[in-house]
């Protein structure tokens, strides 16, 4: 499993809105909203880092979230999974070369 923290930025007072939204999906976690009600910190949990990427993008595609930013990815688990099982983990989408060659590619 992978936690992905990020701040989701909202268009002017919307952060109800917003946030209804989001409680929708449950690989969302919301944890705190900004003083000014523009920021909302939530932990997004999946399977692969293409499942968060995933579900980022589809956040994005709301008509009042202006940006999702990605801040820390936790993937202990996986670590520890790969060290027993000796699987080598598909990184082709973790770093931002990579993602670069794929854009490239497309």
């Amino acid at each position: 499993m992978l936690y992905c923290g990020c701040i989701i930025f909202v268009k002017d007072k919307q952060i109800k809105e917003v946030e209804k939204f989001i409680l929708q999906y449950k690989e969302i976690t919301v944890f705190t909203k900004s003083d000014d009600d523009q920021l909302i910190v939530v932990t997004i949990e999946a399977e692969t880092d293409k499942q968060i990427e995933k579900l980022i993008n589809e956040l994005k595609q709301h008509e009042y979230i202006i940006d999702v930013s990605p801040h820390y990815l936790h993937f202990e688990e996986e670590v520890e999974r790969i060290l027993k099982t000796g699987e080598k983990p598909d990184l082709s989408g973790f770093s931002k070369s990579e993602r670069r060659k794929t854009t490239n590619e497309n």
